[in-house]
Order: C-alpha cells, then structure tokens, then sequence
C-alpha cells in the first residue's frame, strides 16, 4: 500500500512537471495557426471543419481547433491554455499506462520512466495538432487491452471514440488505427455481434461528426500525385525507442544551442543524453519478448493474465508494422513526431523487456538509468530555457516573451513603423499577429514611432527578442 501511494505522488509531480513555467514553450508557425483557425471558426459562429494543411497538400483533422475553439470561447489567455493542456495531456497518459499496468499485470514502476522522456516533456506543452494523438493512443491501447479481457461494452466504446478523435486530429493516425480496428474485428468478432446496434450508432455519429473534414480532406487530396517509397521509411520504426529517450532532441531545440553551453549543467545533460540509448535497446529486447509472449498467451485457452498479455503484445507488434507501411508508402523517416499516434506500442515493447527481468533489483537499477537520464534532460531543458533563453532557430522566442511584445507593440498608434531584425518572426509573421488580436489594447494609445524587433541579447543563439525605438 505503501508503495502504490509512492508511485502515485511520483506521477502526480511527473504530471505536472510540464505546467511549470508553461510561457516557455515554442510559438512559431503551426501553433499560431491553429490559434488562428479557432479565432477565425469562433468569428464566424461555427465548428471548424479541417486543421492544418500538411507539406504534401492533405488537410489535417479538426479536432484540435475544436478543443482551442472551446478554450477561447472564455480565455484569451494562452500561457494558462499551455498550463491546461500539459496537466490534461499527462494526466490521461498516466491514467492509460496505470490503466493497462493493472489490465496486463505489468510492473507498476516503469510508468515513472516513461513519462520522464524530454519529448514526452516537450510534446505536453507544444499547442500543437499531433501531439494530441500521444494520449489518444494510450487511451484507446488501455481500453482495447481491457475490452479483450472483460469484454465491457464501454471500454470498447471508448477505444474506438479516441480511434476516431485520433483521425480528425492527424492522418499518421492510420498506423494505429487500422490495426486495431482490424485486430478487433477479427479477434472479438463474437461480442462485436453482440453490440451490432450500439456499434451502429456509434458508427454513424462518428460518421456524421467526421463527415465535413472527410470532405475537405478528399476535396485536398484529389489531384495529388503519389510519394515514391522511401527505402529509410520501412526501416524508421525500428528506431521507436528515440521518444522514450533524449536523442535527436537537438532537432527541436537546436544543436548549436545545446553545444554552446559548456558548463557542468550542459555537459551532464549530453551525458544523460547518451545514457538514454538505453531506451532503445529495451524497444528492440522487447521486440523479441513481444514475439515469445504473443505465441505463449495466445495458445492459452482461457481469457487469463497470460492470454490478454498476449493479445497486447501482437497488437504492439502490428501497430509497429502499421507504422512501417505508412513510413514506407509516405516516404516518412527521421522526426521524432511521426511516432506520437504509436508511442503506446514503443512504449509497451519496452516495458514487456524490463518486465521479463526476473531479478527485482536489475529491473529496477535499468529502470532507474532511464529514468534518471531522460528526466535530467528534461530538468536541463526546463531551466534552461526559462534562466538564459532559448535557441534563436529552430525554437524562437519563447510564448511569454512574444506576448510581452506583442502587448507593447499594441501600446503604439496607427502609423507606427516596425523593422523586424529576428529571423523567426520574418519567418512566422503570423505568430506575434495571433498575439496582438488576443492581447488587449492598454488605454490610450502612445505616439506613432519607428521601432525595431531585435534579439535581446549579443549572445548568437539567445532566441529572446525586444523592441527598441529609434
């Protein structure tokens, strides 16, 4: 008992973790423009109907602008919306794994490092479209997993509910759902029989609520030529393990940024860096474990431990092989984010590795290293950032400090000239615009000026940004 309630004070402080200091998180090009898709589907009285639009011209599903919509129908105020969201986004992610923990029988205390990953970190705080598949996958797994050993009509309800959530939210969707989907309809064909009518129901106000976007989206696609194989596609979900460790999270941060401090701090958090590694070694162990126990549970007759474990195991598995048709037939490698609608199946191979551990203490001390590494990462990032700024490319300034300019630039009457000297804002224009239509006007406006954007500081990777007048 003693332990249960340790494990979950340590969730509750991983939890919220990504709500501290949440006005320092990244506000570039696809942030504030889903801002702006739900201002403007406020301002004309009315649900969006799509997101964002892809690199390859296909559009993006509706259901993050829906939950901004709902947001700024009463607040403004974005830093509070970060603050919101990374409790929520965690929060449902620690449900799901404790939820799947008990379902599966599998040891609780791995939950800790999973959570712990910087990009885990990152994608809770990011007002970003995809990230939202990260809980939605862990929901829907939990649920599917619990359905096949209980059969409880509501759980399957749920499972397919976040399915459809997860396709209005991002079409890398499909790597998940399908196999799922699939996987249901073959293995719990009986009870699926059962439910035909509530399943009917369920199908057609999926249908009716997914009908607008699924226009759109066929209206954005049609004429688009095919991507060509890319041979890295197939391979890239072998490389799984990366979201559940701290490498290649120079992309998002920048590698100049993160090789320019040369202090202690910095220098332990590359080392935790590549002690992460070990988050791939797990995925690819538990690869081989997922296989032994899909065999093993499924030759089970009964509908115990074993044989639900199993059923989790060949899910994980085909939802990996998912991922590598859709890389595959996308031409899709090298992002990190293109695994957030699969991170549940990553995240359970390397959980079953550190469960077949039979020595108490080597699952702990393996559980710990990863745990430790990933989570002083995080820690450096989080203080980092907030103490001496973040990177001028590809991070920018942080949401706080562009909504302080924004604020002060709101302050200057009509006619006053602006020249902008900071790299990402000539880049996203759009961002400080979303800032000023939120913030508002404070009092009587000051003259019209000349004003310069500048980065606030000589330092060449300090991202903060200042006005200053001529």
């Amino acid at each position: 008992m003693r332990s249960h309630r340790a494990l979950l004070a340590c969730l509750a402080v991983l939890c919220v973790l990504p709500a501290m200091h949440p006005g320092d998180i990244q506000w570039v090009g696809d942030e504030p423009m889903l801002i702006a898709g739900a201002l403007r589907a406020n301002g004309h009285h009315s649900a969006a109907t799509h997101g964002l639009t892809g690199t390859a011209g296909a559009a993006y599903g509706p259901f993050p602008t829906w939950l901004y919509q709902a947001y700024l129908a009463v607040s403004s105020n974005l830093v509070v919306l970060v603050a919101l969201r990374a409790i929520l986004m965690t929060g449902v992610l620690a449900l799901s794994l404790l939820w799947l923990c008990r379902t599966l029988g599998l040891w609780p205390w791995f939950i800790p490092a999973l959570l712990c990953s910087p990009y885990l970190w990152f994608y809770a705080r990011a007002l970003w479209d995809n990230t939202f598949n990260l809980p939605l996958c862990a929901l829907a797994f939990a649920s599917t997993t619990s359905f096949l050993c209980r059969g409880r009509p509501w759980t399957l309800f749920l499972a397919l509910g976040c399915c459809v959530a997860m396709v209005l939210t991002h079409l890398m969707a499909f790597a998940f759902v399908v196999p799922v989907t699939l996987y249901l309809g073959v293995r719990a064909r009986t009870r699926l029989r059962q439910l035909w009518w509530q399943l009917a129901l369920l199908g057609g106000a999926g249908l009716a609520v997914s009908f607008p976007y699924l226009s759109v989206l066929r209206a954005s696609i049609a004429g688009e030529g095919g991507t060509p194989p890319m041979p890295g596609g197939w391979l890239f979900p072998l490389f799984g393990g990366r979201i559940l460790s701290a490498q290649r999270i120079d992309d998002i941060f920048g590698a100049e940024w993160l090789a320019h401090d040369t202090g202690a701090w910095g220098r332990l958090a590359g080392l935790a860096g590549i002690v992460s590694l070990l988050a791939f070694a797990l995925v690819w162990a538990g690869l081989g474990v997922a296989v032994v126990t899909a065999r093993g549970g499924l030759r089970t007759p009964s509908a115990g431990a074993d044989r639900v474990r199993g059923e989790a195991a060949l899910l994980a598995l085909l939802i990996v092989a998912g991922q590598m048709v859709l890389d595959g037939l996308t031409a899709k490698a090298g992002f990190t984010h293109y695994f957030n609608a699969t991170w549940i199946a990553f995240a359970l191979l390397a959980w079953l590795a550190v469960d077949s551990l039979r020595a108490r203490g080597l699952r702990a001390a393996v559980a710990t290293v990863l745990a430790a590494s990933t989570l002083t990462v995080s820690l450096y990032l989080l203080v980092r950032i907030h103490r001496s700024g973040p990177a001028r490319l590809p991070y920018g300034a942080t949401l706080a400090n562009q909504v302080e300019v924004a604020r002060e630039l709101n302050r200057y009457g009509p006619g006053t000239t602006i020249r902008v000297e900071v790299i990402n804002v000539l880049r996203f224009p759009i961002a400080l615009a979303v800032l000023r239509a939120l913030s508002p006007v404070p009092g009587p406006p000051l003259p019209a000026a000349t004003l310069r954007l500048v980065y606030a500081t000589d330092d060449p990777v300090d991202g903060r940004i200042r006005i200053v007048q001529n």
